[in-house]
């Protein structure tokens, strides 16, 4: 059965028998959980820093590059860029450059996922695989530093001239996941620009 889905917007959607996702329910159940820890002399945030010693920190985050009106060269270049997916040529030396055998941001990249034409390649074997879905206007860099891994996201919006990198990292600390997810946006950034031109 589905239990629980949420999106970047702070939707939530628990169980089946809600078809939409809801800001609300996320809150009301967040309260109910602060206020079950609070009846057994705990509190919401203790038991999230007990699971962060247990199983590590996850932190996401998304950035927006955005292409404002007197900024028709970028507009034009995440066009350029959306094109790129739908034609399969990110997963080719032109985008990533040698990022493939030099790592991207000190990190392994083990895999590479291209949603829109629903096809993943792994870099260590080589090996191409069909995904469950596609056409989604998406690239997915999935990359490991030892045991954890993380992944980087680009997705170009369909309707606005708007480029979203969306980043996922896995480490021991808070501390540790907020220098490393720093370290993949900068990477992030930086393989955008050099694509830009």
């Amino acid at each position: 059965p589905f239990l629980f889905g949420c999106e970047d917007s702070c939707g939530y959607l628990i169980g089946d028998y809600v078809r939409d996702k809801d800001g609300i329910l996320g809150a009301g159940l967040l309260a109910l959980a602060a206020a079950w820890h609070a009846s057994r002399g705990s509190s919401f945030l203790e038991r999230l820093s007990e699971l962060e010693q247990e199983f590590g920190c996850y932190r996401e985050s998304i950035t927006s590059l955005t292409a404002t009106g007197h900024d028709q060269d970028q507009g034009s270049a995440f066009i350029k860029l959306a094109a790129l997916i739908k034609d399969n040529a990110l997963i080719n030396d032109s985008f990533f450059g040698r990022r493939w055998q030099e790592g991207f941001a000190g990190m392994e990249m083990l895999e590479i996922r291209d949603y829109y034409n629903g096809k993943a390649l792994n870099l260590q074997t080589g090996f191409s695989y069909n995904l469950d879905y596609s056409g989604e206007l998406a690239i997915q860099i999935v990359l490991s530093d030892g045991s954890r891994l993380s992944r980087v996201t680009f997705r170009p919006s369909g309707t606005e001239p708007i480029f979203k990198i969306y980043i996922a990292v896995h480490a021991g600390t808070e501390s540790a996941a907020l220098e490393k997810q720093e370290r993949l946006r900068q990477e992030a950034l930086s393989l955008i620009k050099s694509n830009l031109r």
